[in-house]
């Protein structure tokens, strides 16, 4: 598979990031050996992601069935000393589509599990917008609801909100357990202004018993919302081993 021709492209819509500080030792005690936390002011950092799939594409075709869905993942922020890059590394990547699961953890052992979504849009009298995404699993009902206004605004350079929603390079670890990168391009995205937000999720059920002591009593550090773009993602490589002296 060529390195320099994307596997996925797609529209990636209306993107929420709900994040929440971390303690650095704790990221480290769980990252595979390559990575380290990519650190913001001294502190690592986790988000939820909610937003839509739309237009996908694999190889250039169409899924039929699968071009448009939503997606709830889990991101921590990384950096690979080796290959001298930072970016993000999933814990747990939420669709509703089996086939784009299948795809996912075949060519890139990535966290994907499918289950029931949905998205809603409403819009309100005073212009804004309310976005609810809903996650069925476990028995229960996981939500994320946000309230953004109509206009947009450009993240500027070097700026907390360009720190989260401009990450070029994903990590994971291959079928045989190497670690892998993989580009991920967009343009900068334009944000929207968050008005309100509120979230219900059982952590323990969703993610496991470390996350739900690291984030079940957290408050967000941030929230930001992005109205997304055009996305492509290019097949995985793997990184060289770390050597040490």
């Amino acid at each position: 598979m060529k390195t320099n021709t994307p596997f996925l492209t797609a529209v990636w819509k209306e993107l929420t990031l709900i994040n929440f500080r971390l303690d650095p030792a704790m990221l480290t005690s769980i990252l595979p050996t390559g990575l380290v936390p990519d650190l913001r002011d001294g502190d690592a950092y986790a988000s939820v992601v909610a937003f839509d799939f739309e237009e996908t594409k694999v190889g250039g075709l169409p899924c039929p069935g699968y071009t448009s869905f939503p997606e709830l993942n889990l991101r921590v922020y990384v950096r690979c000393e080796e290959a001298g890059r930072r970016g993000v590394m999933f814990v747990r990547e939420l669709i509703p589509g089996r086939l784009p699961t299948l795809l996912a953890r075949v060519l890139y052992n990535e966290p994907y599990t499918a289950c029931p979504m949905k998205r809603e849009f409403l819009r309100n009298e005073d212009g804004s917008q309310t976005q609810t995404t809903t996650v069925a699993w476990s028995g229960k009902n996981h939500k994320i609801e946000v309230r953004v206004g109509p206009g947009t605004s450009a993240s500027t350079q070097g700026s907390e909100s360009e720190w989260f929603t401009d990450q070029e390079w994903g990590f994971g670890l291959g079928r045989d357990g190497d670690l892998s990168r993989y580009r991920v391009t967009h343009p900068r995205w334009l944000l929207r202004d968050v008005h309100d937000f509120k979230f219900e999720i059982d952590w323990l059920s969703l993610y496991g018993p470390i996350w739900a002591r690291t984030l079940g009593r957290a408050e967000p550090a941030s929230v930001f919302h992005a109205i997304g773009s055009e996305v492509a993602v290019y097949p995985a490589v793997s990184v060289p081993r770390p050597h040490f002296s």
